[in-house]
Protein backbone atom coordinates (compact mmCIF):
# COMPACT_ATOMS: atom_id res chain seq x y z
CA UNK A 1 0.00 0.00 0.00
CA UNK A 2 1.45 3.24 -0.81
CA UNK A 3 1.42 5.94 1.94
CA UNK A 4 0.73 9.96 1.40
CA UNK A 5 3.84 12.62 2.02
CA UNK A 6 4.13 13.53 5.56
CA UNK A 7 2.76 17.32 4.00
CA UNK A 8 -0.60 15.22 2.36
CA UNK A 9 -2.35 15.25 -0.64
CA UNK A 10 -0.94 18.90 -1.50
CA UNK A 11 1.71 21.05 -1.45
CA UNK A 12 2.48 24.22 -1.89
CA UNK A 13 6.04 25.51 -2.75
CA UNK A 14 8.07 28.58 -4.17
CA UNK A 15 8.83 29.61 -7.57
CA UNK A 16 12.29 28.59 -8.12
CA UNK A 17 12.70 26.23 -5.55
CA UNK A 18 13.49 22.62 -5.17
CA UNK A 19 10.51 19.77 -4.30
CA UNK A 20 10.81 16.32 -3.05
CA UNK A 21 7.28 14.38 -3.16
CA UNK A 22 8.38 11.44 -0.64
CA UNK A 23 5.87 8.79 -1.08
CA UNK A 24 5.99 5.52 0.90
CA UNK A 25 5.37 1.69 0.90
CA UNK A 26 4.17 -0.14 3.74
CA UNK A 27 5.80 -3.77 4.55
CA UNK A 28 2.13 -5.55 2.67
CA UNK A 29 4.59 -4.87 -0.68
CA UNK A 30 8.21 -6.39 -0.12
CA UNK A 31 10.70 -3.88 -2.10
CA UNK A 32 11.95 -6.71 -4.03
CA UNK A 33 8.69 -8.19 -5.14
CA UNK A 34 8.39 -4.84 -7.12
CA UNK A 35 8.24 -5.14 -10.73
CA UNK A 36 7.42 -1.27 -11.68
CA UNK A 37 7.73 2.04 -10.40
CA UNK A 38 6.08 5.18 -12.58
CA UNK A 39 5.81 8.90 -11.95
CA UNK A 40 3.31 10.41 -14.11
CA UNK A 41 1.84 14.44 -14.57
CA UNK A 42 -1.40 16.10 -15.45
CA UNK A 43 -1.15 19.71 -16.06
CA UNK A 44 -3.52 21.97 -14.06
CA UNK A 45 -4.09 23.48 -17.31
CA UNK A 46 -5.82 20.37 -18.50
CA UNK A 47 -4.22 17.91 -21.37
CA UNK A 48 -3.23 14.32 -21.16
CA UNK A 49 -1.04 13.08 -17.79
CA UNK A 50 2.42 12.30 -19.13
CA UNK A 51 5.04 9.98 -17.48
CA UNK A 52 8.10 11.96 -15.81
CA UNK A 53 9.98 8.89 -14.87
CA UNK A 54 10.09 5.20 -13.91
CA UNK A 55 12.38 2.48 -11.90
CA UNK A 56 12.31 -0.89 -13.32
CA UNK A 57 14.22 -3.70 -12.63
CA UNK A 58 16.53 -1.51 -10.42
CA UNK A 59 16.99 0.90 -13.17
CA UNK A 60 15.99 4.82 -13.28
CA UNK A 61 14.76 6.05 -16.69
CA UNK A 62 13.87 9.88 -16.79
CA UNK A 63 10.92 9.75 -19.73
CA UNK A 64 9.85 13.59 -19.74
CA UNK A 65 12.36 16.66 -21.58
CA UNK A 66 10.41 19.43 -20.59
CA UNK A 67 10.74 19.56 -16.85
CA UNK A 68 13.42 19.90 -14.58
CA UNK A 69 12.26 15.99 -12.42
CA UNK A 70 14.73 13.59 -10.54
CA UNK A 71 13.48 10.02 -9.04
CA UNK A 72 15.26 8.62 -5.83
CA UNK A 73 14.19 5.51 -4.36
CA UNK A 74 12.20 4.12 -3.43
CA UNK A 75 9.43 6.51 -4.19
CA UNK A 76 10.59 9.83 -4.33
CA UNK A 77 9.74 12.34 -6.86
CA UNK A 78 12.12 15.86 -7.16
CA UNK A 79 11.13 18.94 -8.60
CA UNK A 80 13.68 21.03 -9.64
CA UNK A 81 13.75 24.82 -10.04
CA UNK A 82 9.87 25.02 -9.77
CA UNK A 83 7.40 27.43 -11.97
CA UNK A 84 4.15 28.21 -13.14
CA UNK A 85 4.02 25.31 -15.34
CA UNK A 86 4.59 22.82 -12.73
CA UNK A 87 1.21 23.37 -11.23
CA UNK A 88 -0.78 20.29 -11.47
CA UNK A 89 -1.03 16.34 -10.09
CA UNK A 90 1.75 13.73 -9.66
CA UNK A 91 0.74 10.56 -9.88
CA UNK A 92 3.13 7.45 -8.20
CA UNK A 93 1.99 4.04 -10.00
CA UNK A 94 3.00 0.87 -8.38
CA UNK A 95 3.16 -3.08 -9.54
CA UNK A 96 3.88 -6.06 -8.23
CA UNK A 97 3.28 -9.83 -8.48
CA UNK A 98 0.88 -11.88 -6.20
CA UNK A 99 0.43 -15.36 -6.05
CA UNK A 100 0.41 -16.19 -10.19
CA UNK A 101 1.99 -14.47 -12.65
CA UNK A 102 -0.88 -13.60 -14.27
CA UNK A 103 -2.31 -11.85 -11.59
CA UNK A 104 -0.41 -8.64 -10.52
CA UNK A 105 -1.64 -5.90 -8.20
CA UNK A 106 -1.88 -2.75 -9.88
CA UNK A 107 -1.86 0.11 -7.07
CA UNK A 108 -2.44 3.73 -8.95
CA UNK A 109 -2.46 6.43 -6.59
CA UNK A 110 -5.41 8.52 -7.88
CA UNK A 111 -6.33 9.13 -4.31
CA UNK A 112 -2.87 10.22 -3.32
CA UNK A 113 -2.16 12.25 -6.30
CA UNK A 114 -0.84 15.46 -5.28
CA UNK A 115 -2.10 19.01 -6.48
CA UNK A 116 1.40 21.34 -6.47
CA UNK A 117 0.40 24.94 -6.29
CA UNK A 118 3.06 27.81 -6.76
CA UNK A 119 3.15 30.08 -3.56
CA UNK A 120 2.38 33.71 -3.47
CA UNK A 121 2.56 36.54 -1.18
CA UNK A 122 -0.45 37.95 0.33
CA UNK A 123 -1.16 41.18 0.30
CA UNK A 124 -2.91 42.49 4.03
CA UNK A 125 -5.39 45.40 3.81
CA UNK A 126 -7.04 47.27 7.02
CA UNK A 127 -10.53 49.31 6.87
CA UNK A 128 -9.28 51.83 9.15
CA UNK A 129 -6.76 54.56 9.22
CA UNK A 130 -3.06 54.04 10.37
CA UNK A 131 -3.63 56.31 13.43
CA UNK A 132 -7.11 55.93 15.79
CA UNK A 133 -8.00 58.14 18.51
CA UNK A 134 -10.87 56.80 20.80
CA UNK A 135 -12.78 58.80 23.63
CA UNK A 136 -13.12 56.29 27.06
CA UNK A 137 -15.52 54.34 27.12
CA UNK A 138 -15.78 54.12 22.85
CA UNK A 139 -16.21 51.09 21.25
CA UNK A 140 -13.66 50.46 17.92
CA UNK A 141 -13.89 47.84 15.07
CA UNK A 142 -11.48 47.76 12.81
CA UNK A 143 -11.09 44.35 9.90
CA UNK A 144 -8.32 43.12 8.37
CA UNK A 145 -8.14 41.35 5.16
CA UNK A 146 -6.25 39.55 2.71
CA UNK A 147 -5.85 38.93 -1.03
CA UNK A 148 -3.47 37.29 -3.52
CA UNK A 149 -1.98 34.79 -1.06
CA UNK A 150 -1.63 31.16 -2.36
CA UNK A 151 -2.29 29.05 -0.71
CA UNK A 152 -4.86 31.50 0.97
CA UNK A 153 -3.26 33.22 4.13
CA UNK A 154 -4.35 32.95 7.75
CA UNK A 155 -5.01 36.03 9.58
CA UNK A 156 -3.68 37.37 13.00
CA UNK A 157 -3.74 40.06 14.97
CA UNK A 158 -1.42 41.21 17.16
CA UNK A 159 -1.18 44.49 20.51
CA UNK A 160 2.21 45.21 21.22
CA UNK A 161 3.69 42.19 19.26
CA UNK A 162 1.79 39.49 21.53
CA UNK A 163 -1.33 37.42 19.72
CA UNK A 164 -4.50 38.80 20.38
CA UNK A 165 -7.48 36.27 19.81
CA UNK A 166 -7.25 33.51 16.92
CA UNK A 167 -6.00 33.24 13.73
CA UNK A 168 -8.56 33.45 11.16
CA UNK A 169 -8.64 32.58 6.66
CA UNK A 170 -9.71 35.69 4.53
CA UNK A 171 -10.65 38.36 7.27
CA UNK A 172 -10.07 38.80 11.24
CA UNK A 173 -11.89 41.50 13.04
CA UNK A 174 -10.66 43.52 15.48
CA UNK A 175 -13.33 44.51 18.15
CA UNK A 176 -12.39 46.91 21.04
CA UNK A 177 -15.39 47.53 23.58
CA UNK A 178 -14.96 50.35 26.08
CA UNK A 179 -11.81 51.06 25.76
CA UNK A 180 -9.45 52.31 28.36
CA UNK A 181 -5.74 53.41 27.96
CA UNK A 182 -4.09 51.12 30.19
CA UNK A 183 -6.18 47.92 28.25
CA UNK A 184 -6.91 48.86 24.99
CA UNK A 185 -4.20 52.17 23.77
CA UNK A 186 -0.69 50.92 21.88
CA UNK A 187 0.33 49.66 18.49
CA UNK A 188 -1.77 46.79 16.57
CA UNK A 189 -0.40 44.90 13.97
CA UNK A 190 -2.72 42.33 11.74
CA UNK A 191 -0.21 39.40 9.86
CA UNK A 192 -1.07 37.89 7.39
CA UNK A 193 1.03 34.24 5.93
CA UNK A 194 0.82 32.29 3.09
CA UNK A 195 3.26 29.12 3.12
CA UNK A 196 6.11 31.25 4.55
CA UNK A 197 5.92 34.45 2.54
CA UNK A 198 4.37 37.02 5.13
CA UNK A 199 2.97 40.81 5.15
CA UNK A 200 1.62 42.76 7.61
CA UNK A 201 -0.29 46.33 8.52
CA UNK A 202 -0.05 47.93 11.66
CA UNK A 203 -2.52 51.00 13.20
CA UNK A 204 -1.72 53.04 16.52
CA UNK A 205 -4.74 53.06 18.94
CA UNK A 206 -4.77 56.05 21.23
CA UNK A 207 -7.64 56.79 24.05
CA UNK A 208 -8.21 59.68 25.43
CA UNK A 209 -9.17 60.08 29.27
CA UNK A 210 -12.88 62.05 29.87
CA UNK A 211 -12.51 64.98 31.22
CA UNK A 212 -14.91 68.20 32.51
CA UNK A 213 -15.23 71.06 30.58
CA UNK A 214 -12.18 73.58 30.38
CA UNK A 215 -10.70 76.89 28.42
CA UNK A 216 -14.64 77.96 27.90
CA UNK A 217 -14.91 80.81 25.26
CA UNK A 218 -16.78 83.00 23.77
CA UNK A 219 -15.81 84.56 20.13
CA UNK A 220 -17.60 86.63 17.00
CA UNK A 221 -16.81 86.01 13.38
CA UNK A 222 -16.75 89.73 13.09
CA UNK A 223 -16.81 92.51 16.64
CA UNK A 224 -18.12 94.82 15.81
CA UNK A 225 -20.67 93.88 14.07
CA UNK A 226 -22.44 95.92 11.33
CA UNK A 227 -26.08 96.57 10.59
CA UNK A 228 -27.82 94.87 8.07
CA UNK A 229 -24.92 92.04 7.78
CA UNK A 230 -24.92 88.96 9.71
CA UNK A 231 -22.48 87.81 12.52
CA UNK A 232 -21.96 84.40 14.33
CA UNK A 233 -21.47 83.77 17.64
CA UNK A 234 -19.28 81.13 18.56
CA UNK A 235 -18.96 78.94 21.37
CA UNK A 236 -15.66 76.63 22.17
CA UNK A 237 -14.16 73.93 24.99
CA UNK A 238 -12.35 71.48 26.17
CA UNK A 239 -13.67 68.33 27.49
CA UNK A 240 -14.28 64.44 26.97
CA UNK A 241 -17.28 63.00 26.24
CA UNK A 242 -18.06 66.17 24.08
CA UNK A 243 -19.62 69.31 25.38
CA UNK A 244 -23.58 70.02 24.66
CA UNK A 245 -23.99 74.30 24.31
CA UNK A 246 -26.28 76.72 25.84
CA UNK A 247 -26.20 80.58 24.97
CA UNK A 248 -27.47 83.66 26.44
CA UNK A 249 -28.10 87.29 25.29
CA UNK A 250 -27.92 89.46 28.23
CA UNK A 251 -29.03 86.88 30.39
CA UNK A 252 -32.05 86.07 28.44
CA UNK A 253 -31.80 82.22 26.88
CA UNK A 254 -31.00 81.69 23.16
CA UNK A 255 -32.92 78.76 21.18
CA UNK A 256 -30.00 76.54 20.49
CA UNK A 257 -27.84 74.07 21.30
CA UNK A 258 -24.95 74.07 19.20
CA UNK A 259 -21.64 75.60 19.76
CA UNK A 260 -22.32 78.69 16.82
CA UNK A 261 -25.63 81.00 16.98
CA UNK A 262 -25.99 82.62 13.74
CA UNK A 263 -27.25 86.07 13.35
CA UNK A 264 -28.77 86.43 10.17
CA UNK A 265 -29.56 90.55 9.75
CA UNK A 266 -28.29 92.47 12.75
CA UNK A 267 -30.11 94.85 14.86
CA UNK A 268 -29.18 97.57 17.10
CA UNK A 269 -30.97 95.19 20.04
CA UNK A 270 -28.23 92.37 19.23
CA UNK A 271 -25.73 94.45 20.86
CA UNK A 272 -24.58 93.35 24.09
CA UNK A 273 -23.16 90.19 26.42
CA UNK A 274 -23.23 87.12 25.01
CA UNK A 275 -22.93 83.92 27.54
CA UNK A 276 -21.81 80.13 26.74
CA UNK A 277 -22.20 76.99 29.22
CA UNK A 278 -20.19 74.15 27.90
CA UNK A 279 -21.42 70.87 30.14
CA UNK A 280 -21.11 67.04 29.78
CA UNK A 281 -21.50 64.39 32.17
CA UNK A 282 -18.08 65.66 33.99
CA UNK A 283 -19.19 69.38 34.89
CA UNK A 284 -19.27 72.63 33.38
CA UNK A 285 -17.72 75.79 32.61
CA UNK A 286 -18.45 78.94 31.29
CA UNK A 287 -17.74 82.11 29.39
CA UNK A 288 -19.25 85.44 27.86
CA UNK A 289 -18.13 88.77 25.97
CA UNK A 290 -19.75 91.85 24.41
CA UNK A 291 -20.65 92.40 20.88
CA UNK A 292 -20.77 95.77 19.74
CA UNK A 293 -23.00 97.10 16.91
CA UNK A 294 -22.71 100.42 14.75
CA UNK A 295 -23.71 101.47 11.13
CA UNK A 296 -20.86 101.12 8.59
CA UNK A 297 -19.31 104.36 8.06
CA UNK A 298 -18.34 103.15 4.38
CA UNK A 299 -22.12 102.55 3.56
CA UNK A 300 -22.99 105.74 5.49
CA UNK A 301 -20.92 107.80 3.49
CA UNK A 302 -21.66 106.09 -0.13
CA UNK A 303 -25.77 107.10 0.88
CA UNK A 304 -24.58 110.52 2.15
CA UNK A 305 -22.84 110.72 -0.87
CA UNK A 306 -25.61 109.32 -3.15
CA UNK A 307 -28.25 112.09 -1.09
CA UNK A 308 -25.26 114.98 -1.86
CA UNK A 309 -25.51 114.11 -5.42
CA UNK A 310 -29.32 114.37 -5.47
CA UNK A 311 -29.62 117.34 -4.20
CA UNK A 312 -26.89 118.85 -6.47
CA UNK A 313 -28.47 117.38 -9.38
CA UNK A 314 -32.19 118.81 -8.13
CA UNK A 315 -30.65 122.20 -7.31
CA UNK A 316 -28.80 122.44 -10.88
CA UNK A 317 -31.93 121.31 -12.51
CA UNK A 318 -34.20 123.72 -10.39
CA UNK A 319 -31.86 125.91 -11.58
CA UNK A 320 -32.02 125.68 -14.81
CA UNK A 321 -35.82 125.81 -14.52
CA UNK A 322 -36.47 129.29 -12.64
CA UNK A 323 -33.62 130.63 -15.16
CA UNK A 324 -35.82 129.68 -18.08
CA UNK A 325 -38.97 130.83 -15.96
CA UNK A 326 -37.90 134.38 -15.21
CA UNK A 327 -35.97 134.71 -18.95
CA UNK A 328 -39.53 134.20 -20.11
CA UNK A 329 -41.01 136.80 -17.79
CA UNK A 330 -38.40 139.40 -18.53
CA UNK A 331 -38.99 138.58 -22.34
CA UNK A 332 -42.47 138.84 -22.04
CA UNK A 333 -42.33 142.09 -20.24
CA UNK A 334 -39.90 143.55 -22.75
CA UNK A 335 -42.18 142.63 -25.38
CA UNK A 336 -45.14 144.10 -23.38
CA UNK A 337 -43.47 147.55 -22.82
CA UNK A 338 -42.70 147.92 -26.22
CA UNK A 339 -46.11 147.43 -27.34
CA UNK A 340 -47.38 149.67 -24.80
CA UNK A 341 -44.50 152.50 -25.44
CA UNK A 342 -45.99 154.11 -28.42
CA UNK A 343 -49.67 154.48 -26.69
CA UNK A 344 -48.08 155.73 -23.78
CA UNK A 345 -46.47 159.13 -24.82
CA UNK A 346 -48.99 160.82 -27.30
CA UNK A 347 -49.60 163.59 -24.81
CA UNK A 348 -46.24 164.12 -24.46
CA UNK A 349 -45.61 164.50 -27.88
CA UNK A 350 -48.59 166.32 -28.56
CA UNK A 351 -47.50 168.60 -25.88
CA UNK A 352 -44.30 168.85 -27.80
CA UNK A 353 -46.16 169.36 -31.33
CA UNK A 354 -48.16 171.93 -29.54
CA UNK A 355 -45.37 173.80 -28.06
CA UNK A 356 -43.41 173.46 -31.43
CA UNK A 357 -46.54 174.83 -33.30
CA UNK A 358 -47.16 177.50 -30.72
CA UNK A 359 -43.41 178.71 -31.04
CA UNK A 360 -43.95 178.80 -34.99
CA UNK A 361 -47.29 179.32 -35.11
CA UNK A 362 -47.35 182.33 -37.21
CA UNK A 363 -51.20 183.16 -37.42
CA UNK A 364 -50.38 184.76 -33.54
CA UNK A 365 -47.54 186.17 -34.05
CA UNK A 366 -46.36 189.16 -36.52
CA UNK A 367 -44.38 187.73 -39.56
CA UNK A 368 -41.98 190.40 -39.85
CA UNK A 369 -40.86 190.14 -36.09
CA UNK A 370 -40.63 186.21 -36.18
CA UNK A 371 -38.68 186.41 -39.54
CA UNK A 372 -36.68 189.01 -37.04
CA UNK A 373 -36.16 187.13 -34.48
CA UNK A 374 -34.63 184.06 -36.68
CA UNK A 375 -32.52 186.16 -38.34
CA UNK A 376 -31.30 187.52 -35.32
CA UNK A 377 -30.77 183.87 -33.85
CA UNK A 378 -28.85 182.95 -37.12
CA UNK A 379 -26.47 185.68 -37.08
CA UNK A 380 -26.01 185.20 -33.54
CA UNK A 381 -25.27 181.38 -33.65
CA UNK A 382 -23.39 182.67 -36.74
CA UNK A 383 -21.24 184.76 -34.75
CA UNK A 384 -20.94 182.69 -31.94
CA UNK A 385 -19.99 179.83 -33.84
CA UNK A 386 -17.91 181.24 -36.28
CA UNK A 387 -14.48 178.84 -35.90
CA UNK A 388 -16.90 176.34 -35.38
CA UNK A 389 -17.84 174.49 -38.64
CA UNK A 390 -19.71 171.51 -37.24
CA UNK A 391 -21.42 173.27 -34.40
CA UNK A 392 -22.55 176.20 -37.33
CA UNK A 393 -23.95 173.40 -39.64
CA UNK A 394 -26.48 171.90 -36.53
CA UNK A 395 -27.55 174.92 -35.82
CA UNK A 396 -28.04 175.30 -39.38
CA UNK A 397 -29.72 171.63 -39.39
CA UNK A 398 -31.64 172.54 -36.39
CA UNK A 399 -33.07 175.96 -38.70
CA UNK A 400 -34.12 173.45 -41.57
CA UNK A 401 -36.31 171.37 -39.17
CA UNK A 402 -37.73 173.83 -37.25
CA UNK A 403 -38.89 175.44 -40.70
CA UNK A 404 -39.76 171.76 -42.43
CA UNK A 405 -42.26 171.86 -38.89
CA UNK A 406 -43.28 174.79 -39.73
CA UNK A 407 -44.40 173.63 -42.97
CA UNK A 408 -45.09 170.29 -41.90
CA UNK A 409 -47.58 172.23 -39.48
CA UNK A 410 -48.62 174.96 -41.75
Amino acid sequence: QIILPPGGNSFTVLNGSTVKIKWSIDGSVSVADIIYRSWSFRSSVGGRAEELGIISGGIITIRTKLYEVDIEKQATLVLKNVNGSYNGKYQFTLLSPRSSASEVDVLIAGKFSLLLRQAQKPNVTINCSSRITLDEGEDGTCVCTEQGGNPPANLTWYRDGEQIGKASYGENRLTLTSVTKQDNAGTYKCVAQSYTLTDEKSIEVKVRLNFKPDKAAVTFTKNPAVVGESVAIICKSNGLPESSYTMFHNDTKLISNKSTYTIDVVQYSDAGTYKCIARNKLGNDSASDNLTVFVDKASSDDINCGTEWYIVVVSVVSGIIMGLFLAYIVSCSRRKFRNRKPQSNPEKQTTEVDTTYQELDLSKMNTEENYQSLSVNAESNDAANDHDEDSTYTELSKTRDVENNYQSLT
